[in-house]
């Protein structure tokens, strides 16, 4: 095996730290409770401010960018003729 250890001892020093690390998830987790901590109601008005605030910066960005009137003439502007 890797560095001259034995298939059993690496299998075991796997098992150990996967089960440290899901032990201590499983600890903080009851300890914590973020699952239960959160408020829908924050959750809620943190998205729609999100959503404003995307809106009002494409909003103003569109207005930047298009604030001239459209080119006299058929077709596109893009498409040369």
């Amino acid at each position: 095996m890797v560095l001259g250890v034995p298939l059993r001892q690496y299998c075991w020093s796997l098992v150990c730290t996967f089960g440290s690390m899901a032990l201590g998830s499983a600890c903080v987790h009851a300890y914590m409770k973020p699952e239960l901590s959160s408020n829908e109601t924050d959750f809620e008005r943190q998205a729609a401010a999100r959503r404003k605030a995307i809106e009002e910066v494409q909003r103003v960005a569109y207005d930047d960018r298009f604030n001239r009137p459209p080119p006299s003439g058929s077709g596109s502007a893009w498409r040369q003729e």
